[in-house]
Parts: C-alpha cells; structure tokens; sequence
C-alpha cells in the first residue's frame, strides 16, 4: 500500500516537473521567434521603405501633374468655355480695328469725290490673281456703269502736303457688261511715266520690290531726293497728269552708273485693297 502510494506520488511530481519544463521551453521557443520575427521585419522595412516613399511620391506627383493638366471635368468645361469666349472677342476686336482701318480710307474717298470735278465710278474688288499683291484685279463695274478700257483706277488718300488726293492704282485693260479687269502700277509691262514734283525731272515705275516702287530716272544726272513727292506725268497717254504716286523713300547708283535708281513708298497697300474709284477719261479729255 505504502509502495503504490510512492509509486502515485511519484509519477505526479515528474508529470508536473515536466509540465513545467514544457512550459519554461515553449516561452523561451516563443520569445526568441518574436525577437527572429521583429529582426526580419525591420530588416524588411529597411529595405523597402524606400522604394514605398519613391513609390508614393512618384504617384502623388503623377496625380498633382494629371490634376492640373486634365482637372477636373467643370474645369475642363469653364476652360473650353473661356476658349469660346476669347475666341468671339478675338473677332469682335478683328471687326473693329477692320472698321478703324476702313474709317479714315472712307473719309478720304468722301472728300475726293466732293472736291474734285471728275465723275467717279466706286467700285469693288471682287476677284484677283493669285499672289500676295493686286497686280491683276478684277472689279465689280462695266460698260453699263460707263467703265472702259483705258479709265484710270484711283484712291482717295493723302499727299505731301496732307491734302486729299488721288493715288494712283493702275488701268483699266478689259470691260465686260459688269466688271473689269485692272492692271495696276506694279505690272512690270505697264511702265508708269512720273514727274518730281519740286524740278519736274522725269523717271519710270517698273514694279514692286520689298514693298516699295521701283523704277529709274530718264536723266541720270536728274536731281532726285529722298522725300520728294512724284506724280504721273501724262506722257505715253496711259494717265492723266498729276495723280499722287508717293514719296521717294531712297535714291540708288546702279552698279555700272549708268543709271540713277528710286525707290518710291506708295500710299496705296497694294496688299489688301478691297474699293476703288474708276476715273472716266472721257471727261479728262473734254476738260484738257
């Protein structure tokens, strides 16, 4: 009885001796995993975190830089309607400095046709050849409005002497029943006689270069200088005398010095003409 309570006895001790023992093993088993665990994840962390902050950064920049150039879809529809807007006051702005520009050319061809005792026909350009400049034309008037072959193609414009006056455009060289063609001065076969107006030296148009007449003197010993006013001279019969042609704006040697050059800056924009005044010659004539 004694040997089977020892025996009993016994076998709880090592039981609980070794429960203890398990228990003391697993808690140290446990911390040393959670240590093992901490060290792989800082380590972990170490390595990635800077890839996750480049990783982050990169996006938020992505989404600032998509946000300010796409926005949002109501800034996107106030930005085409600012568009529309700047677009209509663009022309609207077009309009008027078309109606400015047009204002003073207007008020000079008012004038020429109160002062000056010739019969003008008005007309408008409806057709030209092609290129930047009004070379050849066409006009919106014909024989049933008294045009012919011949009648000279003026603008009202201003001289030296800040007078109204007629600025001299060309000829008119074909006529149907409602228009009529022009070839104006800058036509290099349409040779436009001139006089200077202070000495009545004479010289010759020949065309356009760079945006100013081009011709030479009759005379190359004649006295021409820059800032002199030139008229048609009449001569050849092609215009009437005396109509506004422009200013020299430079006086040139050619290279072998045979020739005494001019350039001559007209008051006509040969570029962008839209109205003009046909003189009947028939009533040069009668008055001459």
């Amino acid at each position: 009885m004694n040997k089977f309570n020892y025996n009993h006895g016994l076998r709880k001790w090592i039981i609980f001796s070794t429960t203890v023992l398990l228990l003391l093993v697993l808690i140290f088993v446990t911390n040393q995993n959670r240590y093992v665990m901490n060290i792989g994840g800082n380590a972990i962390g170490t390595i990635t975190s800077p890839v996750t902050r480049a990783v982050y950064v990169t996006t938020s920049k992505v989404g600032e830089v998509f946000q300010s150039v796409f926005g949002t879809r109501q800034l996107r529809e106030e930005h085409a309607q600012l568009v529309a807007e700047n677009r209509q006051l663009q022309e609207r702005v077009n309009i008027m400095e078309n109606v400015i520009s047009r204002e003073d050319f207007l008020k000079d061809e008012y004038k020429l046709m109160q002062e000056r005792k010739r019969k003008y026909t008005a007309a408008n350009i409806s057709a030209k050849e092609p290129g930047n400049l009004f070379v050849h034309f066409t006009l919106d008037k014909g024989s049933k409005d008294s045009v012919n072959v011949g009648d000279t193609v003026v603008q009202g414009t201003l001289n030296e002497e800040n007078a109204v006056a007629e600025g001299l455009v060309g000829t008119v060289i074909e006529v149907g029943l409602n228009w009529s063609k022009v070839a104006s001065i800058l036509d290099e076969n349409n040779n436009v006689s001139f006089i200077v107006n202070r000495n009545q030296e004479t010289g010759v148009i020949q065309g356009m270069r760079d945006g100013k007449l081009y011709g030479f003197m009759y005379n190359k010993e004649g006295d021409i200088r820059t800032g002199d006013s030139i008229y048609s001279s009449g001569l050849g019969g092609i215009y009437p005398r005396d109509i506004y042609i422009g200013k020299v704006a430079e006086v040139l040697e050619d290279e072998n010095n045979l020739l005494k050059n001019v350039k001559i800056e007209s008051p006509i924009d040969f570029n962008k003409l839209y109205r003009v005044l046909i003189i009947d010659n028939g009533v040069n004539r009668n008055e001459e």
